[in-house]
Order: C-alpha cells, then structure tokens, then sequence
C-alpha cells in the first residue's frame, strides 16, 4: 500500500501574506546551495516490541537498513530505543537517529510529538488547554535537546490548523502518516492534512510536511488493521549522513 505521499520530497512552500495573495506569485524557497550535498532516504517514525510493535529493535532495523534507507528514528512510545544498543547495523550509508514519540494527551484526545535526536527520554506533559498541552511538550523536546515533530495531527481528530498556527518552535508535522486510521483525508468538516498544511503556510507559518510509516507491524500483513513499514519515506538533502 502507498499513500499519496509516498516518496514524495516534501518542499517549504513560502507564501506571500494574505492580502497580498492576488498579487504576489506563489514562490518555492532554497535555503542552501546544493553544491556538493547527496540525497539521503529515511524514516522518523517506526515502533518495536519496546512498546507497541510486533518486532524487535534488530528486525525493524534491518528491514530498513536492508532496502535501502540511510537513516531510521525508532520512535517508541515514551521511551528511547538507544541507537547504541543496534550499533552493529549501522554502517557508512546507514545510521540510527535517537527518538521517541512523546505520548501527551489533552480530553482524551492524543498529542503525539516524535523527539528527534534528543538527548533523554522526555515525560507527556499537561497543560489546560490543547494548545499549552502541544506547546509543553513541544518545549519539553526541545529541552532535552531534540526537535519535534507533531504526528498524525487528524488521529481522533485531535488537533487542528488553529492550534498549531500559534505553537513555537514546531517546524515539522506529519502530512502524512501510513497508519490506516489516522485520516489524512480528513472527513466530515475537518480538511485533510493537505488541506491542514495549506491554511498554515497561507497564514505565514514556515513549517515543512514529513511522510512517515508509523509501521508496527512485521509479522503479518496486508489487512486494515496491519500498519506496515515502506508507506511513507522522506529524502533529506546534506553534506554528510550523520
């Protein structure tokens, strides 16, 4: 199964503000030059039996490291699957980033955030409001040394344009997930993530779309229920994998 996403370099699109839409051409933004950089193909968000996936550390990195990705984040629940435990997998064109998916919840509702290249595990945070909640955590990534990313923003219908519009420090969201119940179609009056992104970056927010497999499961495949890896990869443009 591929998303609509799959594969996709997903680029930052800067926009011109509002009202000057009719006027000002959509402009694509290259930060860097690209002299000298290669293309590197990855995954930010995968489980393990160190949480709620069918597979231990060791498969679900081979099975990465094996078709040809270079870099892999497990991101298992509230905890970090240390890379330096799967240090005999990794080589030249492969290596394993530091993860966790940062379970917060707000009214039952999920706020999940992967911390890339932290430092320490991070603890879900609370907060009264759905927006402090993100934030909190959000803030709580940054200072154990990582970066977030907000997943899946239309799992349960948990989060929306408005909110993220007034978050800091939060570049990356998940415009799409490979999990099969987490809507990035949207539904009903909810937009899609597509839909989700656009009303950000029509408002000035500079933030990027990552697809990512969210896999879990290695031992069966191919129902609606199985979320399989290899639905959604990102390409990352650098001098050097590490």
């Amino acid at each position: 199964m591929r998303g609509p996403f799959s594969g996709w370099l997903i680029s930052l699109l800067t926009l011109a503000p509002v009202h000057g839409l009719a006027q000002q051409a959509v402009r694509f933004e290259q930060t860097v030059s690209s002299a000298g950089l290669r293309w590197f193909k990855g995954n930010t968000h995968a489980h393990t039996i160190n949480t709620d996936g069918d597979s231990p550390p060791d498969t679900v990195v081979k099975w990465y490291r094996d078709r040809g990705y270079n870099f892999l984040v497990i991101s298992d629940h509230d905890t970090i699957t240390e890379p330096a435990t799967l240090a005999q997998f990794t080589e030249a064109n492969f290596i394993l980033v530091p993860g966790e998916e940062v379970t917060g919840r707000f009214s039952g509702a999920p706020v999940h955030l992967t911390a890339i290249n932290l430092k320490r595990v991070v603890k879900p945070a609370s907060a009264p409001t759905l927006l402090g909640t993100l934030q909190s955590n959000a803030d709580a990534i940054r200072a154990a040394g990582g970066f977030p990313l907000i997943n899946h923003p239309n799992y349960r219908w948990a989060l929306n344009w408005q909110t993220i519009l007034e978050t800091t420090g939060i570049s990356l969201f998940e415009l799409f997930n490979g999990h099969p119940h987490v809507h990035n179609a949207g539904g009903a009056d909810v937009p899609s993530t597509e839909g989700l992104w656009d009303q950000l970056l029509t408002r000035g927010k500079r933030i990027y779309g990552v697809a990512s497999d969210d896999a879990h499961h290695w031992t069966r495949w191919g129902t609606g229920r199985d979320v399989n890896p290899g639905r959604g990869r990102n390409y990352v443009r650098a001098g050097r994998l590490d």
